[in-house]
């Protein structure tokens, strides 16, 4: 129950928040500002990195990012390597292609 209340009570706040993704005087999206790199722990049964493991995904243009990560899953070792599209801008929908 506490929880539950925790996040009334932040989605209310967020509400009266302005979107740190656009730009508040035109109204429009802020212009593309990504790290070169992102790094970050996959955990997850049946996940693409297996129960923990570490991921790498570098941005290679304002549209497409490349990832690869590598761990341990209940069938012993996993890797992958993916490719991300994002055809309406970064902060949108993506489509994810990978192996």
């Amino acid at each position: 129950m506490i929880v539950a209340a925790c996040m009334l009570v932040a989605t209310s706040y967020a509400q009266s928040e302005t979107n740190p993704f656009m730009d508040s005087e035109k109204k429009e999206p802020a212009p593309f500002q990504a790290h070169t790199a992102y790094l970050g722990f996959s955990t997850g049964i049946n996940n693409v990195i297996g129960i923990l493991g570490p991921q790498l995904d570098v941005v290679l243009t304002e549209k497409f990012t490349l990832g690869a990560g590598i761990g341990l899953s209940t069938w012993g070792s996993k890797w992958a390597l993916n490719l991300k599209f994002y055809p309406k801008g970064w902060y949108q929908f993506y489509l994810k292609g990978g192996y």
